[in-house]
């Protein structure tokens, strides 16, 4: 799989658990599934954005080659 193939998964899957946080919060009813949901939720967030973090990084395939045909 390509970086941007991951990238589109991770984004589809932090999107969905985003996009219907609330629904699923409200269907939490104790303290403990509440805090499942949460940290699920803000795991999605961040390996999403540590995605595109890598993604944008300087020494990616993309970057590299135009470097390569720039020299």
């Amino acid at each position: 799989m390509s970086n941007a193939t991951n990238l589109a998964a991770i984004k589809q899957t932090y999107y969905l658990i985003d996009d219907n946080f609330d629904q699923i919060y409200s269907q939490c009813n104790t303290p403990d599934l509440k805090q499942q949901a949460t940290e699920l939720r803000d795991g999605a967030r961040d390996a999403y954005w540590k995605a595109v973090a890598a993604n944008l990084a300087d020494e990616t395939n993309l970057v590299n080659t135009i470097r390569k045909q720039l020299q």
